[in-house]
């Protein structure tokens, strides 16, 4: 079987949790981002509270592994190996 591209935890940088993971849309499914591995990436529910709270921005296309997180200052967090 195929490993999800993420190892079945949060895809923040520095986050570790493998548990609650949450489904997050790039495009918000409200504003008709599909439901697809291109537009969904798994973070934890804290992540995903910083996510909605505007203090973590995600970009890019998790299918290139081109994502981008970025804080609220905009500085780059930079990636962690899986």
């Amino acid at each position: 079987p195929k490993i999800p591209r993420h190892g079945y935890r949060c895809c923040v940088p520095g986050c570790q949790n493998h548990i609650w993971l949450h489904m997050h849309h790039l495009v918000p499914y409200a504003e008709n981002g599909p439901t697809l591995p291109e537009n969904i990436v798994p973070v934890c529910t804290g992540c995903h509270g910083l996510v909605h709270d505007g203090k973590l921005i995600i970009t890019g296309c998790p299918e290139t592994g081109t994502l981008e997180f970025r804080d609220a200052e905009g500085r780059l967090l930079e990636p962690t190996p899986l």
